[in-house]
């Protein structure tokens, strides 16, 4: 069969013609409308989205500040929580207690604590974690004698040599005025020190320095500690809403705020109450 084709030029032109001008302007107005409209729907839940993972990862930032603290905190040695601000800076400082147990305090068990040599047994638990270069403390903060910070006199003892269950300490015997009942000692590794510094708006650990007598007055006085180790804990954190409350000392309690604000300008608070315990 042969194909029907128009002998009429004007109508073959017709046939021919593709979309017109009015027709794509149409197409062109329709989509946008519809893809402005997917916009407002889309728009709000994507945003929402966004917001809400930014808060999480901001409170799961303090909440991780907070746990590591309180974690530290409670291994601080009794009576060895100290704070002090700078500007805006706040600072905690404590002595972080390796392991702890009960000193002999009769010559029926072996090596009493206080019978005036640089020897003594320890009674439990079965297993001391002690190691050369650390401290033995006994009854800290009792009085002004058995100060663990203090240069002399004070309540601590470097760690010499341990065998079975005795250990050796350099330095004079301990003063008789830190025996106590209880009969605990505790091995001390070193201080710790938290510090918000309001100028980075980070919160830093410190570590690996020795025992000073004053708590450092200022982040630069940290800095310059000879050994310290120096680790960022959490960012974005507002140090004048932060805040490292030990008013509860006497009941073994420390309190902990931190505020941390993203760059959106969202806040999020944290609170924390922390239990300090060294039972053996």
């Amino acid at each position: 069969m042969q194909p029907l084709i128009s002998r009429n030029p004007e109508k073959a032109f017709v046939h021919c013609a593709g979309m017109s001008l009015i027709e794509a302007v149409l197409v062109i107005v329709v989509i946008g409308v519809i893809g402005t409209g997917l916009t407002v729907f889309l728009l709000s839940p994507v945003s929402g989205y966004t917001d809400t993972v930014r808060r999480l990862q901001l409170v799961e930032q303090a909440d991780f500040a907070l746990r590591r603290m309180s974690r530290d905190l409670g291994g601080a040695l009794p009576n060895s929580v100290r704070t002090t601000t700078s500007g805006q800076d706040s600072i905690l400082e404590f002595l972080n207690v390796r392991s702890a147990a009960r000193y002999c305090d009769g010559a029926s068990c072996g090596g009493p604590l206080f019978d005036g040599d640089n020897e003594f047994a320890w009674l439990s638990p079965g297993v001391l974690s002690v190691l050369a270069g650390d401290f033995i403390v006994v009854a800290n903060g009792v009085n002004s004698d058995c100060d663990a910070y203090a240069t002399s006199p004070n309540n601590r003892r470097t760690v010499g040599s341990t065998s079975s269950n005795l250990i050796t300490f350099g330095g004079a015997p301990f003063n008789s005025s830190c025996k106590e009942s209880t009969r605990r000692f505790f091995v001390v590794d070193g201080p710790v020190t938290y510090a918000c510094e309001a100028a980075s708006s980070t919160l830093w650990r410190y570590s690996g320095y020795s025992i000073q007598p004053a708590i450092a007055s200022s982040i630069n006085a940290l800095n310059l500690l000879l050994g310290n180790v120096k680790a960022r804990v959490a960012t974005d954190v507002q140090c004048a809403s932060t805040i490292f409350n030990v008013t509860a000392l006497a009941e073994n309690l420390v309190e902990l705020r931190i505020q941390l604000m993203s760059s959106t300008g969202e806040k999020v608070n944290l609170y924390r109450q922390v239990r300090l315990e060294q039972a053996i």
